[in-house]
């Protein structure tokens, strides 16, 4: 197995997913997705250094000069840093790497590399410079909390991406710090990826192909979302892959045959006329709002039941009337687009 495919990846296998005085089945594809992982820390590491020109590429960053993105990833590795250190105190290996796992692949490769992208390419772009600190720190924290699951490949990267510490065996353990956490921000770049989520969903019920570049516009009565949607334009564009983003607060000038997803407390519009057909978009509306009949139902049967209020913590309470007044707005807005379109 070392042979084949590391040791590296032969002893992340090892312990991925195995729960203590239980016996382990082994798959050769595992040990290939693990792999599969280790190419794609040195792939994003290769990405992070073809953009550095020099030491001082990243210099002289403070926190007040990062993005909401930058932020949303900062805060996200910082929480995720003061989660794997208590599993590990607590011996949960397993639980630990997986954590860690998802984070490098999903949240960092996947969302904020793809996010900075336009950043990076624009060499006039002002929050560049950040860009490149954010992508630096998150990465030396994510190979020194990977070390002793994958010590080869977090030794080999980390030597290339900086030259301040020795080595990482005895560098210092990321430390969770309250200056990192930005609850707000991740709230609204969770927003955002709800958003492209939905737009890629709908592209994909579609069958439109990737290249394929689209108008999408955002309707919301709030500012806040307006805003946020105007602050994160440039990276939002090139996740939803589209060719021009309209924010406007009313529904103005949107043909009828649009093809729209709903988002809390904002609706997204995309004029896929001469891609969709109408009739399987009155489907897919109908089974959404088939599902927001369900949940209104379930949180109006929960509030009505006595023993549920009289028991329940004042806070619970008013968490499933915000879910009800939530579910109720979305509702709305799916009837109002059925009756439209038909």
């Amino acid at each position: 197995m070392i042979d084949q495919y590391g040791a590296d990846a032969l002893r992340l296998t090892l312990v991925t997913g195995n729960a203590p005085g239980n016996d382990m089945r082994f798959y050769y594809e595992r040990v290939e997705a693990n792999r599969n992982f280790g190419n794609k820390l040195w792939n994003a590491t290769r990405f992070i250094l073809m953009n550095f020109e020099d030491e001082d590429s990243c210099q002289g960053v403070s926190l007040e000069d990062l993005t909401a993105a930058d932020r949303w990833i900062i805060s996200k590795v910082n929480t995720l840093t003061r989660e794997v250190t208590d599993n590990m105190d607590k011996y949960e290996l397993g639980v630990a790497v997986q954590k860690l796992y998802d984070f490098a692949w999903e949240e960092f490769c996947d969302w904020y590399i793809e996010m900075v992208k336009p950043r990076l390419y624009n060499k006039e772009d002002v929050t560049r410079k950040a860009a490149l600190w954010t992508l630096k720190t998150v990465m030396i924290d994510i190979l020194k909390m990977l070390h002793p699951y994958i010590p080869f490949i977090t030794e080999e990267i980390f030597m290339g991406l900086q030259h301040q510490e020795e080595s990482i065996m005895i560098s210092q353990w990321p430390v969770f710090k309250e200056e990192w956490q930005f609850i707000s921000d991740e709230e609204e770049i969770e927003l955002i990826k709800g958003a492209v989520r939905a737009v890629r969903n709908l592209r994909t019920e579609m069958n439109v192909p990737p290249s394929r570049k689209a108008k999408i516009i955002i309707v919301s009565k709030e500012e806040q979302i307006i805003d946020l949607f105007k602050r994160g334009k440039v990276f939002f564009s090139v996740l939803a892959s589209a060719s021009e983003v309209i924010l406007q607060q009313d529904t103005k000038g949107i043909e009828a045959d649009a093809v729209s997803a709903l988002i809390p407390n904002a609706v997204l519009y995309i004029p896929f006329a001469d891609l969709v057909d109408l009739q399987k978009e009155l489907e897919r509306l109908g089974k959404e709002k088939q599902k927001l009949e369900m949940e209104v139902d379930r949180v109006n049967k929960k509030l009505a039941n006595e023993g549920f209020v009289a028991k329940a913590p004042a806070a619970l309470i008013e968490e499933e009337k915000a879910k009800k007044a939530k579910y109720e707005d979305m509702l709305s807005a799916i009837v109002e687009r059925i009756e439209k379109l038909s």
